[in-house]
């Protein structure tokens, strides 16, 4: 691959500060979700020991709905972002996981093993942690946000796609195809496994599911 002209896409908005604009070689970063989000209207949030968020997307429209609503629950995020996203708005965080689905419903299942917990949820989501966990808590959810694919996008040639979601990734391939030499990227597992069933191959994914590792295996693959 050539070693100027780089530019990469990545389906979530990204702040200032994000490593991938600091990435060498690279000279645009198109950071853009391929959906769009809206509230879902709900009265009450059922009883629960715990509730579980997915995403920082989940946090603001629940809390947004129901702000005085969590205080007396322990509270619970995928990955780190939304464990902050949380944090964020005054709240305690009694557990973070890492935003993979095996090892968060891992570390998860020995602190609320026989426990009654609510996941807050967007309507389209994959339920990855209700699958695994199911048989080891007493399961429930509430979906707060809708999360629909964009059905106008307009983006130039990008020589990497990194896919965030699975919706992200299935939005994409709806309206492009893939090109010749164009690298393919997912932030886990559960993203990796949905490009492969659209039939893509060579989907790479990073050590963890942060920026900072996606950073550095972009720069792995620049060298190779």
């Amino acid at each position: 691959m050539a070693t100027s002209s780089r530019t990469i896409f990545i389906s979530r908005d990204l702040i200032p500060s994000s490593p991938l604009y600091s990435l060498p070689g690279v000279d645009r970063v198109i950071g853009e979700s391929l959906l769009s989000f809206s509230p879902v209207s709900f009265d009450s949030i059922p009883e629960s020991d715990w509730i579980f968020f997915y995403s920082q997307q989940g946090v603001h429209h629940l809390v947004s709905q129901q702000p005085n609503a969590l205080t007396d629950r322990r509270l619970a995020a995928f990955g780190p972002k939304t464990g902050a996203a949380l944090r964020g708005k005054g709240l305690t965080v009694s557990f973070t996981g890492d935003g993979t689905a095996e090892h968060t419903a891992k570390s998860f299942s020995l602190v609320g093993r026989n426990e009654r917990v609510l996941f807050a949820r967007a309507r389209h989501s994959r339920m990855s942690l209700q699958k695994l966990l199911a048989h080891q808590m007493e399961i429930d959810d509430l979906i707060v946000y809708d999360n629909e694919p964009k059905t106008s996008i307009d983006l130039p040639h990008c020589d990497m796609l990194i896919f965030t979601s699975p919706l992200n990734a299935k939005t994409y391939f709806t309206h492009y195809q893939q090109h010749a030499n164009q690298g393919i990227f997912a932030i886990g597992k559960t993203t990796q496994k949905a490009l492969e069933d659209l039939g893509l191959s060579n989907v790479q994914i990073p050590e963890e599911p942060t920026e900072d590792a996606l950073a550095n295996l972009l720069i792995k693959y620049f060298d190779n």
